[in-house]
């Protein structure tokens, strides 16, 4: 016997049937989705605060480089103004003293001091600070520098 009522209540039960399972497969991706988001949320920032980390170093690491940089050219700027200096200065005391005649030594000191006098009046203040940085006793250093470009314009 075949009840049409039956098969049609059969048919509104399987019809049931399915959109109970579309509806609880939806609410189980959502609460998927809603995990697997909540899971990333400390990795995410983990990772973030890591990049920024990274990324900060780089930055100051740079700008070290470059304030090094500047410092190094300035540096090497006041050396060679100092070299150009005391090289003129000892070329116009070795101009001025007669030809001919040796020096007695106490003749070279004076001429040493003269010198020495000289580059310490020409030698602006900001490059004797980085003279003084570079090196321990800069009298020594200048009075060193003096008496080898003396050298080098007896050897010409």
């Amino acid at each position: 016997m075949f009840f049409p009522g039956i098969v049609y209540a059969a048919e509104v039960a399987e019809e049931a049937a399915q959109v109970v399972a579309v509806v609880s497969v939806g609410a189980a991706l959502d609460q998927l989705v809603g995990a697997v988001l909540v899971a990333l949320v400390p990795v995410v920032g983990v990772i973030g605060t890591y990049l920024v980390i990274l990324m900060r170093s780089y930055l100051k690491s740079k700008i070290a480089k470059i304030q090094n940089d500047e410092v190094r050219a300035a540096a090497d700027y006041a050396m060679q103004r100092l070299d150009r200096i005391v090289t003129n200065i000892v070329k116009e005391i070795q101009q001025t003293k007669p030809t001919g005649e040796s020096v007695t030594p106490e003749q070279s000191k004076d001429l040493l001091k003269k010198a020495y006098a000289r580059v310490k009046a020409q030698v602006t203040d900001d490059i004797m600070e980085i003279v003084k940085t570079a090196v321990k006793d800069s009298d020594r250093y200048i009075v060193t520098k003096i008496e080898a470009a003396v050298a080098e314009v007896k050897a010409k």
